[in-house]
Formats: structure tokens, C-alpha cells, sequence
């Protein structure tokens, strides 16, 4: 089978928050933003009240409230970031993605004892979403694998063609604003 796109994929800082925000909850989000939404309503009925000791904690709550999703992901992803610069000596590791009708194939960033890097296989039909960032698409793997993929770095295709593959196959290209 002729491989339709080719990328080698840095995980960079960058790579690793957009990987982390694409796990972010959307639910957890709203929560969130409506429990701003309900301080700030609290908030303006201590203010008619003139307590504002309770005004005051109302909105240091609702900044929270509205930070945190912002601030739990990019935070998750510099965190994995580091892990990987530990983990692979200062430098960060590349991945060989290609990608053919039916699955796609990428090696393991951890070489075997022997000096070889295996490839693993996943297929399209196993992805549960796509997500569509400045810099990358965060694939989606069964919730739990998440494979980010540089639009800059296609060796074979282009991003404009893969986004378009992705969407022949039926899968919807989210564009995450977070």
C-alpha cells in the first residue's frame, strides 16, 4: 500500500500544550464559566448590598473560575514537555509519521536495547477526534492516545490535502479555541 502523507513531527513545547489542550474537557469548561458567570452575579448583589468583603471574593473566584481552563491544560503540556526532555537527554524527540488509506504508522520515540526504532500502527477507524491548532492537528486515538502532527513538517502531501483526506474519511476537523 502507497503511503499518502509523510510528516516527522517534533514534539516541541508547542506540540505538547496543543496535546494537552485537546484533552481538555468541554464540559469542565462550561462548569466553570458558568460558575463565573454565577460569582459575578453574586458578586453584584453584594456589591447592592454593600458588603464588599464578600464582593471582593466573588470576583477573585470568578477569575479563577474563568483562568483555570486555561491554565490546567498549557500547564499539563510544559509539564509533559519537560518529562520528555528528561527523558530523551535535552533534546526533543522526533516521530516519523506516514500515513495510508486505511491506518497510519509512526515510530516509537524510545529505541530498543539493539539501536532500533519499532513502529506502531493505529487505524483511521480507531480515531474519536481531530483537533485543528495554529501549528498542529492533535489526532485522537480511542481518548487516549493523542498524536500531534507539525502542518509545517509534511515531507510527502500538505496539510491542506491531509485536512481534506480526514474529512473524505468521515471524520470532522475540530478547531479548538482555548
Amino acid at each position: 500500500m502507497e503511503a499518502l502523507f509523510k510528516n516527522q513531527t517534533t514534539f516541541t513545547k508547542t506540540a505538547c500544550i496543543e496535546a494537552a489542550l485537546s484533552a481538555n474537557k468541554t464540559y469542565i469548561s462550561i462548569l466553570l464559566f458558568l460558575s463565573g458567570v454565577g460569582l459575578i452575579h453574586t458578586g453584584y448583589t453584594a456589591y447592592m448590598i454593600q458588603e464588599y468583603t464578600l464582593l471582593l471574593c466573588c470576583m477573585g473566584g470568578a477569575i479563577i473560575a474563568f483562568v483555570t481552563p486555561f491554565y490546567i491544560y498549557r500547564s499539563q503540556g510544559i509539564k509533559n514537555y519537560k518529562s520528555q526532555l528528561m527523558l530523551f537527554e535535552g533534546s526533543e524527540p522526533q516521530v516519523n509519521i506516514t500515513i495510508y488509506e486505511d491506518y497510519l504508522t509512526f515510530n516509537k520515540c524510545i529505541s530498543s536495547i539493539n539501536g532500533d526504532k519499532s513502529e506502531s500502527s493505529i487505524k483511521h477507524d480507531k480515531i474519536t477526534a481531530v483537533y485543528n491548532f495554529k501549528e498542529n492537528f492533535v489526532i485522537v486515538y480511542a481518548n487516549q492516545i493523542y498524536l500531534p502532527i507539525q502542518k509545517t513538517e509534511f515531507t510527502k502531501g500538505s496539510s491542506e490535502d491531509f485536512k481534506e483526506f480526514l474529512l473524505k474519511k468521515g471524520m470532522k476537523v475540530k478547531r479548538k479555541i482555548i
